[in-house]
Parts: C-alpha cells; structure tokens; sequence
C-alpha cells in the first residue's frame, strides 16, 4: 500500500469494457464513494473501501468516462479526485480483419506500404520540402512547441556516443531512427527499449550505442537526450506510447504501446473501436483509451504538415500531450492485413487531394516553414 503521504490519486486499469479503479496515498480502509460519469452525466455511483479494487456494475459503451472518487480526509474535509477523461468505443479486436474487395479488372488497388514508400522516393530529391525534415527529432520538437506542443527535449545539440552524458531520469535516442532502434530508458531500471535488455550500470549503454552505429544500424554516431516521461495511468512506469496514423489532419488509425516487462499494444480506428489489423496480433491487449486531448493534437498538427501522411508519437503523462516523434514512413507497414492496407492507401490518396488543393488555394504552412527556414 501507497503511503499516506503520497499525494492521492486514482489508478484505473482497463479490461475490455469493463474497468477497475482504486484510490491510492490515503489510509487504509478508508471509505470512499465513486462515480463513473460519461459524457458529463453521471452513469453509476457507490461506496467502496479503500483495500479492494472499485467495478462499475455495467459494461462500459462507447463514450468519453471520468472517475471520481470522494473520501474523508484526517481532518474531517472531503476531496474529490478525478481522472483524466478517457474516450472508449466498441471492443471488435476478437474479430478479424475484413477480407479486401477484389479489385477489377486492370484495376490496381491502392497499397498504404507502396505509396508511402513512393511518398519517401519523392522526398529523396527534396527533403527539406517534405515530412522528413521533422523525421529529425530536434526539428520535430520545434516544429511542435511553435504550435504550442510539450517535447521532453533536453538539449537541441547532438552528441557522440562517447561523449553523451548518461543520467538517470533521462532517455537517449538516435537523432534519426526508426522502431525504437538506439532507444534507451535511463531509470531506477536501465533498458533498452528495442529489445527489453537491462543493464547494470550506465556506462554500460555505450556499448550497444557503438555498436548500433559501427553496424550501420545507427547511419549517425548523433545521439539526443530527453526527459523521461512517466505513465498517466501508473506514474512509477514510463509513459504509454499513442501513435496516430494521421492522413493530412485526419485520424485513421491509432496504437497504444506499453512496455513495462513485455510489449502490449492496442489498435482503435478512428472512432476508437478496438481493431485487429494483422499487425502485432499476438500481443495485444484490450487497451486504456485515449484521451480526447490527444486525438484533437494529432488532428491539429497533422493539418500543419505539407504531406498526405505521417504518424505522430505522443507520450501519454499526467502533465499532459508531449510530442514523441513524427515520423514520415513508419517500420512494419507490409504487416498489415490487405484490408487494412488498402484502406489506409485510400486514405492516403484522398488526403494527397485535399493538400493539393490547399496548396493551390495559397495555404501557408506556418509552422512548417519556421523550421524549414531555420534548419
């Protein structure tokens, strides 16, 4: 049990529809009563003690849910401590992708990995006029905060392998990368984000970092650090990964990552069902939600980048949206089921009209071209 001089807070856990919450840094045995309210009206409301886990009888629908919990404290005052609002849609991860159309004759349907390789052959020739210039972590931070995004950047400078101060509390990365690769977590547990491998001591990291580059893995000895993010849901974790598949501002597919002993991953569609898409089916997990906050962020910064797609990574925290990365092509696009794939390349198609429309409409890319100026 939490101390009781840990500042209270409500953890909520996730099954399917359904949720269990418990108050945690209040003393035990306490009673508290709770409420589950959805889309500002309250749906269900009881007292529950403090030494066991708080269920809402009924399954959850699909909706925007806030918890509240409200218990005595020593002096006598009631305090109500709330959630972080969490949209649900319909659990349909048991179900199977749906089989792709078949084409017609001499008709090539549209494939997500084939275009967006193509979308990457174009940036080739002029990388600075594409969403390859914010692959460059630095210049994706600034990209964000320009629009008003938290980054957990600690220095915008890049440093060698060698020369890289190792910290705890901190997180050092490859300028450029893809898949987590160079990834590693320096807190009370030192790991290697790509593959789980812990080590001993700090100085130990440099080892794998050295090799990453002398293999080629790594194409850059440049190497970032950050803040370490800790989870909204559990605060002694690191954050959750939210990654938006974002079409020209529009939200078409969303992963949820956590990685605390293992790897689980959640997949919702743009209304937030929960989804098999052919790719890591056998790690999922029924998921946590995603906040409202962070659906309306990849919407806005989506619509300010001059390009039919990109994933935007954000880290789930309690202080709020915090841009990971961006990312033009992400790794594992050929795992997608054909249905999958093909919807999201008829996603992208439409999007690619819509930014030439705008382009031609005179849309200025603000933002953007701050960074692209300045690079």
């Amino acid at each position: 049990m939490t101390s009781p001089a840990t500042t209270p807070r409500i953890l909520v856990n996730r099954s399917a529809l359904k949720i269990d919450a418990q108050l945690v840094g209040v003393p035990a045995n306490t009673c508290s009563e709770w409420t589950l309210i959805k889309n500002g009206k309250i749906v269900e409301a009881s007292t529950n003690s403090i030494s066991s886990p708080w269920q809402p009888r009924n399954s959850l629908t699909p909706g925007v849910y806030e918890v509240h919990a409200k218990f005595e404290t020593s002096t006598g005052e009631s305090e109500i401590i709330a959630t972080l609002p969490m949209e649900f849609g319909q659990d349909l991860q048991s179900r199977p992708p749906r089989k792709a159309r078949p084409a017609r004759r001499n008709e090539y349907p549209p494939s997500f990995k084939e275009l967006v390789f193509q979308e990457a052959r174009k940036s080739y020739r002029e990388p600075e006029y594409s969403a390859w210039l914010l692959d460059v972590k630095t210049n994706a931070y600034r990209f964000a905060e320009t629009l008003g995004y938290k980054t957990p950047i600690l220095e915008t400078q890049p440093f060698t392998a060698t020369a890289i101060p190792l910290v705890r509390g901190t997180v050092v990365k490859p300028l450029t990368g893809v898949m987590s690769q160079g990834v590693f977590l320096l807190g009370e547990e030192i790991r290697d984000l790509a593959n789980g491998t812990t080590f001993s001591s700090l100085e130990d990291v440099r080892i794998p970092m050295n090799q990453l580059v002398e293999s080629g893995k790594i194409k850059k000895d440049e190497w970032i650090r950050e803040k370490l993010i800790h989870s909204d849901i559990d605060p002694t974790r690191p954050a959750r990964d939210i990654k938006f598949y974002t079409f020209y501002g529009q939200v078409k597919l969303i992963l949820e990552t956590i990685r605390n002993d293992g790897v689980e991953r959640c997949w919702y569609d743009q209304s937030l069902n929960t989804i098999d898409t052919g790719k890591y089916t056998k790690f999922l997990f029924p998921g946590n939600g995603v906040p409202l906050k962070y659906f309306q962020a990849a919407q806005e910064i989506g619509s300010n980048i001059p390009s039919p797609f990109v994933r935007i990574d954000f880290l789930a925290s309690n202080d709020g949206v915090v841009l990971n990365e961006i990312t033009p092509r992400p790794g594992g696009s050929n795992q997608f089921h054909p249905s999958v794939d093909r919807n999201l390349g008829e996603t992208l198609i439409a999007a690619d009209a819509r930014l030439r429309r705008d382009l031609v409409n005179g849309k200025k890319f603000d933002a953007f071209n701050m960074v692209r100026l300045s690079s």
